[in-house]
C-alpha cells in the first residue's frame, strides 16, 4: 500500500490564531517559530498571568488543518510524528522537575490538544545575551560573574538528569533587567529526532559547537562546556573563537589567558581556554570539574599544566572526524559507524583549518612584484614611511626572505615593517602577508575589514594563498557577509593554481552541496588533485570515499592505498582505518597481527577509537595474547577521552572482575558515562543495575526509565527487559498488552547471531499470550506494527 500524503489546503495555517484555546490557555500571539515547533504568548485566565506555550509541530512530519488540528503529513510520517511527540512530552516532564531552580524556565503544565502536545512555561521578560553583545559590546567582569555561576548550576542539574543542551549560545540566554540569566531552548526532543532521521537538522550552531557535534562523536557534559566556553569567549573578547572543525587541523585559537582582557582573573580565563579544547578529552568532563578550574584561587605551578596545547599555528590531524570506518566493541559485539560531516564550513570540514594561508613557496617567494600602481591603504603608523617608486627585484626578494624568517620566529612587527612598503607598491605576497597579520591580530589589532582589503588586493593579482584566504573569510563570514557561492568562487581560483587547501575545500563544497550543486564526482576529482600533492586530509577523505563508494565505485583496495599514504604523514584516523580493514579483511587479507599493529600506531597518536579496538583485541585475544589487564588499560585511555564504547567495555570488566577488581559501583559509573552519550547497551546495563540492585539500591521504576532511554538509543535487550517489567508489574503497571508489544519488537529486531536471546524472547511472549484474550493479542500486534519505524 502506498504512502498517503496530507495536502495542505488554502485554509491551513501554520500557527494557531489569536484567541485559540490550548487547554485553558488563550493564545495571544506568536513569540517565535522554527522547524520543530511554535512558541506562543498566551493568557492563563484561571490564574491571571501571561505564559509562554511551546507547541510540538515538526514541519517535516506534520501540517495544521484549517480547524487548528495538527496531523502527520503522510501515513509514513505518522510513526515518526508520534515518536517525537512522546519525546517532547518527556522533555517537558523532566524540565518541570527544575521548577524552583534559578536560571531555568519554569514549566507550569503539559497539555495534549489539537492532535499535538504543548509545554506551558513561565514567560521570562528580558532580552537575549546576543542582543546585549551586539548593542553594548563585551561584558564586564562583574556581568560575567553575575551570569556564570547560575548557568553552571543549571547545567550541572541538567546533566545529572541525563540531558545535554547541545546548543548553548548567546541567543539562548535571556537576561532580565538586573542581568540575571535564564537558559532556554532545551532541545532534547529535537536532538533525539535529528539523531534518528535525516529529515531534521542536528541541534547545534557553528561557532559554538564542539567538534564531536560535526563528526557524530560522543556528546556529553563536555559538549555543553564547549558551547558555554565559546559564548564566554565572545562575551569577553568581542569575537567568536575559530570554529572547532577547522582548529582540528590548523589551530589559530588565541587563548584568553594570552590576550589577558582587563579585570578578569587568570584562572577564569584559563578555565575558558580549557573548555574550548578541540578534543573532548582535553576539556573538563563535568561541570564541577570545570567550576573548580574557573574559580581556582591558586595559580597552577605550570601555566600550561593540564591544559591543551593552543599554540597559534599548531597543526594536528583531525581525530576520527573524516572517514573513521568503525569502532569495534569487545568481542566484536557492536560497530559504531562514523561519517564525515561537510555541512558546517566548506574549508573547515575539509580539514583546511581556520588560520590564514601564506604562499607555499620557498624563502622570499618566486613571485615578482607587479609594476602596476595601487592605491596605498591609510598608514596606521605614527611616522610617515617614504614609498619607493619601484622596488628593485633583489631588494624585494631579500625583504620577503627576511619577512619569512621573522614570521617563523614570531616577530610580527618586523614582518609588517618589511611588508607594508612592498604591499603599497603592489607586491601580492606582501599584501597577503598584511592580510594574515590583520586576520590573526599579529603585531597589529585584529581587523577583519583590513584583512579582507589586503587579501582582495593580492587575490585580484592572482595570489593563490590570498584567494584561498578570501574564500575562507566568505566561508566563515568574517569581515564579509557569509556567502557560500563567493567562498566557492575564490576557492576555485586558488584551486586552479594548485593550492591544496583550496582544492580540498572545493571538494568539500561539491561533497556537501554548499555554494555549488552537489556533485560527488566533482568532489572526488578535487580531493584527488589535493591528494596527488600529498595533502594528508585529502588522502584520508579519498580513502573514505573509496571505502564507502561515494562518487566512485566502492574499492577497498584503493581505500587501503590512500589510507597508507595518509598514515605515512602521521594521520591517526588513517592508521585506525587500516587497522579496521585488516581486522575484517577488506582490501587486504584478514590479519589480526597487522590490525593490532596499526591500531597501536593510532592509539599512540591518542586515537580513542584505536585505543578502544586495541583493548578489544586484548580482551578477545586477537592478534595479541589475551590479557584483561591490558584490555582495561587501553579501554581506560579511550574512556578518559570520552569514548562511549570504551566506557561501556570498561564497565563490563568491572562488572565481571576481569582485569580489574570486581566493583559494581565502578561498573555502574562507567555505564552511566556511556549512557549519557546515548549509547544503548550502556543504558540497558544501567537499567539492569537498578532492576536487580547491583551497585545501587534496587528500583524497578528507575530501571524502567533507563530501559526506555536505552530503547530510544537502539538497544534490543532493553526492549525485552522493558517487556518483562510490564509482564511482572515491576516499576510500571502490570500490562500484558505492553509486555507483548515490547517483547514482540525485541523478537523482530534480534540479529541472527542472537539466536539464543531471540528464542528466550519467543518463549516469554508465548507465556504472556496464554494469559491474554485474542483482542488483547491483536492490540499488541497493532502496537508492534505502529512502533516498528520508531524503534528501529
Amino acid at each position: 500500500m502506498g504512502d498517503t500524503v496530507a495536502v495542505r489546503s488554502p485554509d491551513d495555517q501554520l500557527a494557531l490564531a489569536s484567541g485559540a484555546l490550548v487547554g485553558r490557555y488563550v493564545v495571544t500571539s506568536v513569540l517565535g517559530q522554527g522547524s520543530f515547533g511554535i512558541t506562543y504568548l498566551a493568557r492563563d485566565g484561571q490564574l491571571g498571568r501571561d505564559v509562554a506555550i511551546k507547541e510540538y509541530l515538526p514541519t517535516v512530519f506534520a501540517v495544521r488543518r484549517g480547524d487548528g488540528t495538527v496531523v502527520p503529513n503522510s501515513t509514513k510520517s505518522a510513526a515518526e510524528f508520534a515518536w517525537g511527540r512522546q519525546r517532547f512530552i518527556e522533555e517537558g516532564r523532566t524540565l518541570a522537575g527544575f521548577r524552583r531552580m534559578p536560571g531555568m524556565v519554569h514549566v507550569y503544565d503539559l497539555v495534549e490538544d489539537h492532535g499535538t502536545a504543548y509545554i506551558v512555561m513561565e514567560l521570562v521578560n528580558g532580552s537575549t545575551l546576543e542582543k546585549k553583545l551586539d548593542h553594548d559590546g563585551q561584558l564586564s567582569p562583574q556581568e560575567v560573574n553575575r551570569l556564570l555561576p547560575v548557568l553552571l548550576d543549571v547545567l550541572s542539574a541538567v546533566h545529572q538528569a541525563g540531558f545535554v543542551h547541545r546548543d548553548i549560545k548567546p541567543e539562548n540566554i535571556l537576561l532580565d533587567r538586573e542581568g540575571n540569566p535564564t537558559l532556554i531552548d532545551f532541545g532534547a526532543a529535537r536532538a533525539a529526532m535529528a539523531a534518528r532521521t535525516t529529515a531534521m537538522t542536528a541541534v547545534y550552531t557553528p561557532g559554538y559547537a564542539a567538534i564531536e557535534q560535526f563528526a557524530d562523536g560522543e556528546q556529553g557534559p563536555w559538549t555543553d562546556i564547549y558551547g558555554l566556553s565559546a559564548t564566554l569567549y565572545r562575551a569577553i573578547s568581542g569575537r567568536l573563537p575559530p570554529r572547532s572543525v577547522g582548529r582540528a587541523l590548523e589551530d589559530s585559537y588565541r587563548p584568553l589567558a594570552e590576550l589577558k582582557p582587563a579585570g578578569f582573573p587568570i584562572p577564569l580565563l584559563r578555565g575558558i581556554d580549557r573548555g574550548l579544547a578541540v578534543r573532548a578529552a582535553d576539556r573538563p568532563q563535568t561541570i564541577e570539574q570545570w567550576r573548580s578550574a574557573l574559580f581556582s584561587t591558586e595559580p597552577p605551578a605550570d601555566a600550561g599544566a593540564g591544559a591543551p596545547a593552543v599554540g597559534r599555528r599548531r597543526r594536528t590531524m583531525v581525530y576520527a572526524s573524516v572517514g573513521a570506518l568503525a569502532v569495534l566493541a569487545a568481542a566484536g559485539a557492536a560497530l559504531l559507524l562514523q561519517q564525515t560531516d561537510l555541512s558546517a564550513s566548506l574549508q573547515e570540514a575539509a580539514g583546511g583549518g581556520s588560520s590564514p594561508a601564506l604562499a607555499d613557496r620557498g624563502p622570499g617567494g618566486a613571485e615578482q612584484a607587479r609594476p602596476t600602481q595601487t592605491e596605498a591603504a591609510p598608514s596606521t603608523e605614527a611616522e610617515v614611511v617614504a614609498k619607493p617608486e619601484v622596488a628593485a627585484p633583489r631588494a624585494e626578494a631579500e625583504d620577503l626572505a627576511e619577512a619569512d624568517s621573522a614570521f617563523k620566529r614570531g616577530d610580527y612587527a618586523t614582518v609588517r615593517r618589511l611588508m607594508k612598503p612592498l604591499a603599497d607598491a603592489g607586491n601580492a605576497k606582501a599584501q597577503n602577508y598584511l592580510g594574515v597579520l590583520y586576520d590573526d591580530g599579529m603585531g597589529v589589532p585584529r581587523d577583519d575589514a583590513q584583512a579582507v582589503a589586503w587579501y582582495r588586493k593580492a587575490a585580484d593579482q592572482g595570489n593563490a594563498a590570498a584567494q584561498y584566504n578570501l574564500g575562507r573569510l566568505y566561508d566563515n563570514g568574517h569581515g564579509v557577509p557569509q556567502d557560500d557561492a563567493q567562498a566557492v568562487a575564490w576557492y576555485r581560483k586558488a584551486a586552479d593554481q594548485g593550492d591544496v587547501r583550496a582544492q580540498t575545500s572545493l571538494g568539500a563544497a561539491y561533497d556537501s552541496g554548499r555554494g555549488v550543486a552537489r556533485d560527488l564526482a566533482q568532489a572526488a576529482k578535487w580531493y584527488r588533485r589535493a591528494a596527488d600533492q600529498d595533502h594528508p586530509a585529502a588522502e584520508l577523505i579519498l580513502g573514505s570515499l573509496h571505502a564507502a563508494g561515494r562518487g566512485m565505485p566502492q574499492d577497498y583496495g584503493q581505500a587501503v592505498e590512500w589510507f597508507r599514504r595518509a598514515a605515512a604523514h602521521g594521520s591517526a584516523p588513517a592508521e585506525f582505518n587500516l587497522g579496521y580493514l585488516y581486522s575484517v579483511g577488506r582490501g587486504v587479507p584478514q590479519d589480526y597481527d597487522e590490525a593490532v599493529a596499526w591500531y597501536r600506531k593510532a592509539a599512540d597518536h591518542d586515537s580513542p577509537s584505536a585505543q578502544t579496538n586495541l583493548g578489544a583485541a586484548y580482551e578477545a585475544g586477537r592478534g595479541v595474547p589475551q590479557d584483561f589487564a591490558q584490555a582495561a588499560g587501553w579501554y581506560r585511555k579511550a574512556a578518559d577521552q570520552g569514548n562511549a564504547v570504551a566506557q561501556y567495555n570498561l564497565g563490563k570488566l568491572y562488572d565481571s572482575g576481569r582485569g580489574v577488581p570486581q566493583d559494581y559501583r565502578q561498573a555502574l559509573a562507567w555505564y552511566r558515562k556511556a549512557a549519557a552519550q546515548d549509547y544503548g547497551p550502556a543504558g540497558a546495563s544501567v537499567g539492569y543495575a537498578y532492576d536487580v540492585g547491583r551497585g545501587v539500591s534496587q528500583d524497578p521504576a528507575q530501571a524502567a526509565n533507563w530501559y526506555r532511554k536505552a530503547v530510544d538509543d537502539g538497544s534490543v535487550d532493553a526492549l525485552y527487559a522493558l517487556g518483562l517489567l510490564y509482564q511482572q508489574g515491576r516499576g510500571v503497571p502490570r500490562d500484558f498488552v505492553q509486555a507483548d508489544r515490547w517483547i514482540g519488537l525485541a523478537i523482530e529486531q534480534y540479529a541472527p547471531a542472537d539466536k539464543d536471546k531471540r528464542e528466550r524472547a519467543v518463549q516469554a511472549r508465548q507465556d504472556i499470550e496464554r494469559k491474554m484474550t485474542p483482542a488483547q493479542i491483536e492490540q499488541a500486534q497493532k502496537l508492534v506494527r505502529e512502533s516498528k519505524p520508531a524503534a528501529q
